[in-house]
């Protein structure tokens, strides 16, 4: 009588494994799936909606920029954090990362404020050598990438477009206001 029970317990035990085991391969295939959508997903469209000047000390500078972002995928994705740089005419300017949890959704999108650093003595130095000549466009680029959610995915983007210098600088005695001309947008 014992040896039939201990037969119906390790059968028992092999069903749970084998169950056990077709499980872990469904939760793997499964994740593996998600993992290929976002590994693929089209990069979003990101474009500088505004910046603003939002502090100063004696070592660097601190500007709020606004970025519209764009997804064109047809599921929603969850953006952890970023990481970006800005460039003036082909030059850094400021760098900054975003621990922010946004989700972007499918076909939409939203605007999302984050922060960028630039060492002040550089950046007066680049900007009197960007603005002695005589152009009123002046190109800048913000390159970087998204983290996702519970994915080890990093999505990168490139976007460039053109601040009007005349209305960013201002005239004497005149707040500037920053007018930005959107050009390309590059994955």
């Amino acid at each position: 009588m014992k040896q039939v029970i201990r037969r119906k317990d390790r059968g028992y035990r092999a069903a749970g494994r084998g169950l056990v085991s077709l499980m872990l391969v469904l939760a793997l295939g499964l994740s593996g799936c998600a993992y290929k959508r976002y590994r693929d997903a089209a990069p979003p469209q990101i474009s500088v909606a505004n910046i603003a000047l939002a502090g100063v000390s004696i070592f660097e500078q601190k500007f709020s920029v606004d970025l519209r972002m764009r997804n064109p995928n047809d599921f929603a994705l969850p953006v952890r954090g970023m990481e970006y740089k800005l460039r003036l005419n082909g030059i850094d300017f400021a760098t900054g990362v975003s621990p922010s949890p946004v989700t972007l959704p499918a076909y939409g999108e939203q605007v999302v404020s984050v922060a960028v650093y630039s060492n002040v003595l550089n950046s007066l130095t680049r900007l009197q050598e960007l603005t002695r000549g005589s152009a009123e466009a002046l190109p800048y680029e913000v390159v970087g990438h998204l983290k996702l959610e519970k994915m080890p995915v990093r999505i990168p983007f490139r976007y460039a477009g053109q601040f009007d210098v005349s209305r960013f600088l201002g005239t004497p005695g005149e707040g500037g206001e920053l007018k930005i001309n959107e050009r390309t947008q590059t994955p």
